[in-house]
């Protein structure tokens, strides 16, 4: 659980502090942040219930039913922030970042295949959130160094 609380809070602080760029898309990414972080406790609260299920012997597949919802919300979740952040990006005025944001429009794309046909794409999700994580990493260091 720590970790879903790590990245909810790291996008939801980085959505609070890049109001003044992003604007109305700043308070959209606290948003996004909370459904992904929502939507990852249900998918592990889910996946503890059908362990405990398999470990009893009474196994039902009420959770197989619902399970999907939580994982395919958390991921869309997180390639939106991603996607989101690219936006904030592109629209600046540093080349350099520029170039950032696009990295993140890009890599955001990918999550569109991943999630649409996860048994052949699923490992580009983590390869389209890391990649904006660390853009938003650098991004935020670059303006602490500046502050």
């Amino acid at each position: 659980f720590l970790f879903m609380a790590i990245y909810t809070t790291f996008i939801a602080l980085f959505g609070l502090a890049a109001r003044g760029t992003l604007g109305k898309a700043g308070s959209r990414l606290i948003v996004v942040a909370l459904i992904a972080g929502l939507s990852a406790m249900m998918e592990t609260r889910t996946l503890l219930a059908i362990s405990a299920d398999l470990q009893s012997g009474v196994f039902t597949p009420d959770g197989l039913h619902t399970l999907w919802v939580y994982v395919y919300a958390k991921f869309a979740a997180l390639a939106a922030s991603v996607f989101t952040v690219g936006l904030m990006l592109v629209s600046t005025q540093s080349k350099a970042w520029k170039v950032a944001g696009w990295v993140a429009l890009i890599t955001a794309s990918l999550s569109i295949p991943a999630l649409w046909q996860p048994d052949g794409y699923g490992s580009l999700l983590g390869l389209s959130i890391g990649i904006g994580w660390m853009i938003m990493l650098i991004y935020a260091g670059s303006r602490v160094r500046a502050a």
